[in-house]
C-alpha cells in the first residue's frame, strides 16, 4: 500500500487535491467524530500523517515517487 492509496488519491493527484482528501479523511478518523474503535482511529491517523507529511512536501513526494518507481521496475 502506498502514501497514494493511504490517502486515496491518484499518483498524479495536484497538491490540493492531496491536502482535501487528507482534510477530509483524517477529520472522518478524529478520536472525537469517529464512531469505530479509538485504536483503528489512532492507527488510520498515523497512517494518514505519515503519509501527507511526504505527499505534502513536493521535494519529498519527489523522492518518494522516484523510490515508488524504482520498485515497481524490479
Amino acid at each position: 500500500m502506498t502514501y497514494y492509496d493511504i490517502l486515496g488519491v491518484p499518483h498524479d493527484a495536484t497538491q490540493e487535491q492531496i491536502k482535501q482528501s487528507y482534510r477530509l479523511h483524517i477529520r472522518f478518523f478524529h478520536p472525537d467524530l469517529f464512531d469505530g474503535s479509538p485504536e483503528v482511529a489512532d492507527r488510520k491517523t498515523k497512517q494518514l500523517n505519515e503519509a501527507y507529511s511526504v505527499l505534502g512536501d513536493t521535494e519529498l513526494r519527489a523522492q518518494y515517487d522516484r523510490i515508488i518507481k524504482m520498485n515497481t521496475q524490479e
